[in-house]
């Protein structure tokens, strides 16, 4: 009997700690969706990502100090990435140290900006464990992406027949047709959100749900492209290629699929990144300034919140001014909004070459990682996808530290977390 209630208490204590992951998960969901609209209103929002970090910092160091073994296991390409950013890390920190260039409290904003994808990602490893796998949560979470998949299609359409929302500098046009940009103000913003929402409705997609659930994932595409984004557009075209050899042909992506993938997405963007990397454009003075910086600074680089970053443009870096950077449209003090439209260029400038080489190794490792996803199509179909548009988006916005990818870290820590691979080593 004694045994018996013992079994019932922990089959019991189990199941609350899982209803209280999803709340949390589904609190995340709502709040990183709408991020932007709320901090556009309701300027304690804009920190919600880093609070966020801060909860799976937190989360990580209690799962560290449990005693089971299998809270603590990590496979080597795991290993591997900690190991990549901890050298990143140093060399950032030894930057700011010599160089001085900006404040701490600016500094340590720029090192949670930096870090906070691999920190969600390693976070939700232990946060959102057991959440995907159960029937019970996985279709209450697909109710929710399928009310937001209806909401931002219709809202898109109303948009473009009643001009609802206002142009900006960045609003595209195609045969009359405006981009959308709904509340979020600038399309890249809306882009990325709806991704998150599309890779969370297909992370909660099965055989089972799928022909239900394709009409919600039209919905999200057409509202991608009706963002009008380079990046988006290419995307979409690469979503498309993977359901059909994912999905409907049950294949793996091998070296020989990813390298005609990879020039399938130079061709179509090849236009967009002559223009960007030939012309007198911020983005190139970016990179080509970097490149000086790295190696005026060298080995090191010129360390946190100095280039290419929010935090640089917060508290305008000293930087600017040293490489002449002032003067060039959307990189001055007073219209910086052009600051963070890449995301190299700040990797070189910040960490130097060295820097550079452990960013690169990070991304491959973690590429690795996702290619080694067997057991189920649907969730490795999402993660290559996540990937896939991480590294796209590298050519025209700082990706890995603006708020809204840190849903993407999420989603990828659940899959990797969840897929039943054999763990290879313990810390």
């Amino acid at each position: 009997m004694e045994k018996e209630n013992l079994l019932y208490r922990q089959r019991n204590n189990s199941s609350i700690k899982i209803n209280l992951k999803y709340i949390f998960f589904i609190i995340c969901f709502y709040l990183l969706i709408f991020q932007i609209p709320l901090e556009n209103t309701y300027h304690i929002f804009k920190y919600t990502d880093e609070v966020l970090t801060i909860f799976f910092i937190l989360f990580i160091f209690f799962n560290l100090l449990s005693s089971k073994k299998e809270n603590k296991k990590l496979t080597n390409k795991e290993k591997l990435i900690c190991i990549s950013f901890l050298i990143l890390n140093f060399i950032g920190i030894l930057s700011s140290i010599f160089y001085k260039y900006q404040p701490v409290n600016f500094v340590l904003h720029d090192f949670i900006s930096t870090n906070k994808f691999v920190i969600v990602f390693f976070g939700s490893f232990f946060t959102f464990k057991n959440i995907i796998g159960n029937k019970k949560y996985e279709m209450k979470i697909n109710f929710h992406c399928k009310i937001l998949s209806l909401f931002f299609f219709i809202l898109s359409l109303l948009d473009i027949i009643f001009n609802i929302y206002d142009v900006n500098y960045a609003t595209r046009y195609f045969l009359g047709i405006k981009s959308v940009n709904l509340m979020y103000g600038f399309s890249s913003y809306l882009s990325t959100t709806i991704f998150f929402l599309l890779m969370t409705l297909c992370l909660v997609t099965n055989e089972k749900n799928m022909k239900k659930n394709r009409k919600y994932i039209f919905m999200c595409l057409i509202v991608l492209l009706l963002t009008m984004r380079t990046r988006t557009l290419a995307f979409c075209a690469i979503f498309i290629f993977l359901i059909y050899y994912i999905i409907k042909k049950n294949k793996h992506i091998n070296v020989g699929k990813q390298f005609v993938i990879a020039l399938v997405l130079i061709i179509i963007a090849f236009n967009q990144l002559s223009f960007y990397f030939s012309s007198e454009t911020a983005r190139n003075v970016l990179l080509n300034k970097s490149i000086e910086i790295a190696k005026d600074h060298f080995p090191l680089g010129a360390g946190y919140a100095t280039y290419g970053t929010q935090a640089s443009a917060d508290n305008y870096s000293i930087i600017y001014y040293m490489y002449d950077l002032t003067k060039t449209y959307g990189l001055g003090k007073n219209s910086h909004h052009f600051i963070t439209d890449s995301f190299w260029p700040a990797i070189i400038g910040q960490f130097g070459f060295i820097g550079f080489l452990c960013y690169i190794s990070y991304l491959i490792f973690l590429f690795l990682e996702v290619s080694e996803i067997k057991n189920d199509k649907y969730k490795y179909f999402t993660a290559f996808c996540i990937i896939i548009y991480l590294y796209i988006s590298t050519i025209s916005e700082n990706i890995f530290s603006i708020s809204t990818t840190t849903s993407l870290a999420i989603i990828l820590g659940i899959i990797i977390k969840n897929d039943n691979r054999s763990l290879e080593v313990n810390l």
